[in-house]
């Protein structure tokens, strides 16, 4: 689901395991997903700016558990650039 746009300004080099542990309230990845995370290579912190929640959250159109860049499809950003008018 989209439930908000960013815009990614910097990508941090990997956290290590204590590191990633005491910053769980930024990432909040569950304890469980730790390994997977590690194994997964899920520990570069994104540094965003501009965070801004949609309204209504919609979907990306991903299969479940996909984890991935793509592209949204004209609708999906039209729906957007709606919900941002709507919401100023």
């Amino acid at each position: 689901m989209v439930v908000g746009i960013a815009e990614l300004v910097d990508s941090l080099p990997p956290l290590d395991r204590d590191t990633f542990a005491a910053s769980r309230e930024q990432h909040r990845v569950p304890p469980e997903l730790d390994e997977a995370a590690f194994r997964k290579r899920w520990v570069y912190p994104w540094v965003l700016k501009n965070a801004c929640p949609l309204l209504r959250p919609m979907s990306a159109g991903q299969q479940p558990g996909q984890v991935i860049w793509m592209p949204l499809s004209a609708s999906a950003i039209a729906d957007i650039t709606r919900q941002q008018g709507e919401a100023a």
